[in-house]
């Protein structure tokens, strides 16, 4: 029996209403990604990037079209259900990390776990062993505002993965970092993605970034286009 893509999408479209007019931001996207696939989607600030990944992830609505997850389609649920859909089989991971400030490395790991109902005694080692494969072991105890750009991120990829999502959406992971952190996160989502087979979608202005992924989009005036590997390389060089 052949499995279903890892993510479908049919026809979507996202309009806003101002009292000026409509504003189409995505015209009938179409979208398929395998399961285990990379996929980055690049394009100018503004055309609707971080838009198309809410979408997908079910942290907006759209004014129209099909989504499915593994072939569960996330738009006929109602929201709760889809809240709990999100936690347990999406992990996100955000320009800024949005940790906790009032709660320290371990617990803000730890937190979709304790949401989602499970028992500290259970979520507790898992995060630990999230937070040691991710080099911070001695960070456990740490407040948000004593780690660095990069360590935050790592927090934020180890939060994301803690119920073991299937997929992952990144929008702009490295946007906020120096060189060697954005190169420390970009081998962190490659390493998932390859030894995990996690699927893994990544919104970015990061070509090199971009360049590592089996596949990458460019979206503009409302659609997605294929870059060819060449065209990419060319550009980033």
């Amino acid at each position: 029996m052949v499995s279903p893509p890892a993510i479908e999408v049919r026809g979507l479209r996202k309009v806003f209403y101002h009292p000026e007019g409509e504003i189409e931001i995505l015209s009938g996207v179409d979208l398929t990604v395998a399961p285990g696939e990379s996929l980055a989607v690049i394009g100018p600030s503004g055309v609707g990037k971080t838009t198309l990944l809410h979408l997908i992830g079910g942290l907006e609505r759209p004014t129209a079209g099909e989504i499915r997850h593994f072939g569960e389609d996330i738009l006929a649920l109602s929201d709760r259900a889809l809240s709990a859909f999100r936690n347990r089989h999406l992990g996100f991971v955000f320009q800024f990390h949005y940790l906790m400030p009032e709660l320290n490395t371990l617990e803000n790991v730890m937190l979709p776990g304790l949401l989602a109902g499970m028992a500290w005694e259970k979520v507790r080692p898992q995060a630990e062993g999230l937070l040691h494969r991710l080099g911070l072991s001695h960070r456990l105890r740490h407040r948000v505002e004593e780690l660095s750009g990069g360590e935050k991120q790592r927090v934020a990829i180890a939060r994301a993965l803690l119920l073991e999502p299937r997929t992952i959406l990144a929008d702009e992971p490295t946007g906020n970092l120096d060189p060697q952190s954005a190169q420390e996160v970009t081998e962190i989502l490659l390493q998932l993605n390859r030894k995990y087979a996690t699927t893994l979608v990544v919104v970015t202005h990061n070509l090199k970034l971009a360049a590592c992924m089996d596949r990458v989009l460019r979206l503009e005036a409302g659609r997605l286009w294929e870059v060819p590997r060449e065209k990419l390389l060319a550009v980033e060089g």
